[in-house]
């Protein structure tokens, strides 16, 4: 919107809320990117395979994946399933949070220690 308009600036004010908003150059926004990156990476939760073995979305081909980007997941929730010497282990979130990446494909072989998935607590 702000481009649109060949706004450089909006303020918004209410009872409850003020904010401002100011359209970074290029440039400005090349020099902040990885300081910003590196503060989000900061604020996720590493969520590791804690065995080898192949990786599982889904309880069956055909069922829904336990969890996708944006899900919110409790503590105890299955997040995964690992298949390690044909057994099926089931992999639960030991935190409470937002999925907002998964690292992993379906029936993807990962090693222990391997990052799954990163989740915003």
């Amino acid at each position: 919107m702000m481009g649109e308009h060949n706004w450089q600036k909006i303020k918004l004010h209410s009872d409850e809320l003020s904010l401002q908003l100011n359209l970074a150059t290029k440039q400005e926004f090349i020099e902040k990117k990885p300081e910003l990156e590196s503060q989000l990476e900061l604020d996720l939760v590493d969520i590791k395979a804690p065995m080898s073995g192949t990786y599982y979305a889904a309880a069956s081909p055909n069922a829904a994946p336990f969890v996708k980007i944006g899900s919110h997941v409790k503590v105890g929730q299955t997040l995964c399933i690992i298949e390690a010497m044909k057994l099926m282990n089931t992999i639960e979130s030991e935190h409470e949070g937002q999925i907002v990446q998964i690292l992993v494909s379906n029936a993807q072989m990962v090693t222990a220690g391997q990052v799954m998935m990163k989740m915003k607590p």
